[in-house]
């Protein structure tokens, strides 16, 4: 998993992210009215070529793409990889998760105070959920946030967007690799064969919902955080990346600490 803060990107840095891009994106990227959404969309679209291209040796721009029904996106060039991904962004932070052979989902969001995130738990969360926002005094929107995300990952992982409904799969609610609950007559699917991991970092909620795979063992997950800079300097051939690398029990861990 690659993590990155768009916020200090030059325009110079934003065009070099921009270069490698399908016409598409970059179309969808000109069609921005803010400066600040364009930049975002343009960080995060680069890091997953270059997610992509560190685990296959194809050239950041050769990357193609094709969308379902549901807008879930999946590489169309080159084909055979077996790589499958997941991007997310969020006020301060952009990222994108990788598998190979696997379903993966990812989500971040930044863990603002919001007072109608109880009422949004009440009407779209399963019931073990709502309940655990509620009970949640100190801070409901944080507690939320850990399972929107959970939530949010899981729907991208399975590439079906709304068809599938909030409150027909659930999480349980405590730990950090929480359990993936289905209401079987509502969705067709096993939780059992996904597993999950939340934690936090800094003022953002992160989650990854992914396939066991054919063991049914824990997934485990490195993560690297790419200064814009470095990023671009990745696109450009260089490798001057700060990897901070850590098993999925590590980032829990820092979630339970409060880190």
């Amino acid at each position: 998993m690659l993590l990155c803060d768009p916020r200090d990107a030059t325009d110079d840095e934003v065009a070099a992210a921009l270069a490698p891009l399908q016409s598409t994106e970059r179309e969808r990227a000109a069609r921005f009215r803010f400066a600040h959404l364009r930049r975002d969309y343009a960080v995060a679209h680069a890091l997953v070529r270059v997610a992509l291209s560190r685990e296959a040796p194809v050239a950041h721009g050769s990357w193609t793409y094709r969308t379902n029904s549901h807008g879930h996106p999946t590489i169309d060039c080159p084909a055979g990889t077996g790589l499958r991904f997941s991007l997310s962004h969020t006020e301060g932070l952009v990222g994108v998760a990788t598998a190979s052979e696997l379903e993966v989902g990812f989500d971040c969001e930044r863990t603002t105070s919001d007072p109608e995130t109880l009422a949004l738990a009440e009407s779209h969360f399963a019931p073990t959920e709502a309940s655990a926002v509620r009970e949640e005094l100190a801070d409901p929107s944080d507690a939320f946030f850990r399972f929107w995300t959970l939530k949010e990952a899981y729907i991208k992982a399975r590439g079906l967007g709304l068809e599938l409904p909030l409150d027909g799969f659930w999480f349980e609610p405590r730990g950090d690799r929480p359990k993936l609950r289905i209401d079987a007559n509502r969705i067709k699917d096993d939780g059992h064969r996904w597993a999950s991991l939340r934690w936090r970092d800094g003022d953002h909620a992160l989650a990854v919902v992914a396939e066991r795979g054919g063991t049914g063992a824990e997934l485990q997950v490195s993560v690297a955080r790419l200064t814009v800079r470095e990023l671009v300097m990745e696109l450009r051939g260089g490798r001057n990346a700060r990897d901070v690398r850590h098993a999925w029990a590590s980032a829990g861990n820092r979630e339970r600490d409060g880190e």
